[in-house]
């Protein structure tokens, strides 16, 4: 039985793998390369992403008690929380992945995207003592809707308690591990980049 042709998945240009590609040559080694759609062509859907609904409120929450929530009396969000969450995750992703095409859903029917990434998020507030929480399930999915990655991630981030200022820079940073995680995902998904693509 013929022995399988190595495939290595770089990115047009300069890339890690140049090192790599001299020394099977070297070698004598056959293999076979594949590019990737640069990351900066990539147009990722973000969307739909749920919020729990105790968090659908102008207030900050405070989660006291392991099953109570407290509202604040005068800390309020300048906007939703999930407008919020959505809008930072974009800017986030446009950032680590390298590109400037992130839409919302739900997008028109004729707009291709390359990769779709669904967020349901189970918690995302601070305790009273400042220790920060952000829960998720998340889905990467090809552009024709495959499923490709189905991760369950938990972040935890350290404010100062009763400090809604560091609070909301806490669980800034505990989004952006999210956005990290996601957008390495990504990047280190083989094959399936092109919209339309099988």
């Amino acid at each position: 039985m013929a022995a399988s042709v190595p495939r290595l998945y770089v990115q047009p240009g300069s890339h890690p793998c140049a090192a790599v590609e001299v020394a099977l040559r070297m070698k004598a080694i056959e293999f076979e390369r594949v590019d990737l759609l640069p990351l900066s062509q990539v147009l990722v859907g973000l969307g739909p992403i749920k919020m729990p609904a105790y968090l659908d409120r102008q207030e900050v929450v405070t989660r006291v008690a392991p099953n109570r929530l407290e509202l604040s009396g005068q800390d309020r969000w300048a906007e939703p929380l999930d407008s919020d969450f959505t809008r930072v995750l974009a800017q986030n992703l446009s950032s680590d992945l390298g590109t400037q095409r992130i839409t919302f859903y739900p997008w028109y029917n004729t707009t291709l995207v390359d990769y779709q990434v669904k967020i349901n998020v189970y918690r995302f507030e601070s305790d009273k003592d400042g220790k920060v929480d952000l829960t998720a399930h998340w889905q990467v999915l090809s552009g024709t809707g495959k499923l490709l990655i189905v991760r369950d991630s938990s972040y935890t981030e350290t404010a100062k308690p009763g400090d809604a200022a560091d609070s909301a820079a806490a669980m800034s940073r505990a989004l952006g591990r999210l956005s990290r995680d996601i957008a390495s995902a990504i990047e280190a998904t083989p094959g399936n980049t092109a919209a339309g693509s099988a």
